[in-house]
C-alpha cells in the first residue's frame, strides 16, 4: 500500500511567562528593573505525522518504509491492533508509543470469484483481519 502515513504521538510543551514591576531609569542607557518573572508550562500528547511511505503485509512481519524511518515490525510482536476507517493503531512488544498507519482506504483489493469482479477498500477493519489472520497461522 503506497502513500500511507505513520503517526506516533508526541509530547508537545507550551510556555507562557510575563514580566511585572516597574523600570527605573539611573543614566542614559542604564536602568533596572523590579519585579518577578513568572511563567507557565503545559504540556500535553498529539498525533503527529512522522513519515509517508509504503506499508507491506506480508505472512512474518508489517513493514513500512518511508523517506526518513523503515520499521520492521515481526507479527509475533503485535499486541493489539485497532481498526480506523482508514487504517490502523498497533501496540507491540518493546516499543511504548503506539504507531498509526493511516491511508489504506485508498487502495482496493481487487478478486474475481464466479466470474463475478469485486474491488473492496483496504479499511482498518480488512487490514486488521489480514494481520490476525496471518498471526493466527504463525
Amino acid at each position: 500500500m503506497n502513500n500511507i502515513s505513520l503517526l506516533e504521538p508526541r509530547s508537545i510543551r507550551n510556555t507562557r511567562g510575563g514580566y511585572g514591576g516597574p523600570s527605573i531609569h539611573v543614566a542614559k542607557g542604564v536602568s533596572f528593573r523590579l519585579g518577578a518573572v513568572s511563567a507557565q508550562s503545559e504540556s500535553h500528547e498529539e498525533l503527529r505525522t512522522i513519515d509517508k511511505g509504503s506499508l507491506i503485509l506480508t505472512n512474518k512481519r508489517l513493514i513500512f518504509i518511508g523517506s526518513k524511518r523503515t520499521t520492521n515490525i515481526d507479527l509475533k510482536r503485535i499486541l493489539a491492533v485497532k481498526p480506523y476507517k482508514d487504517g490502523i493503531e498497533s501496540q507491540r512488544d518493546n516499543k511504548q508509543k503506539t504507531e498509526y498507519f493511516i491511508g489504506t482506504d485508498k487502495t482496493t483489493i481487487n478478486f474475481t470469484k464466479n466470474g463475478r469482479h469485486t474491488s473492496i477498500p483496504v479499511n482498518g477493519v480488512v487490514l486488521k483481519a489480514a494481520i490476525m489472520g496471518n498471526i493466527a497461522k504463525l
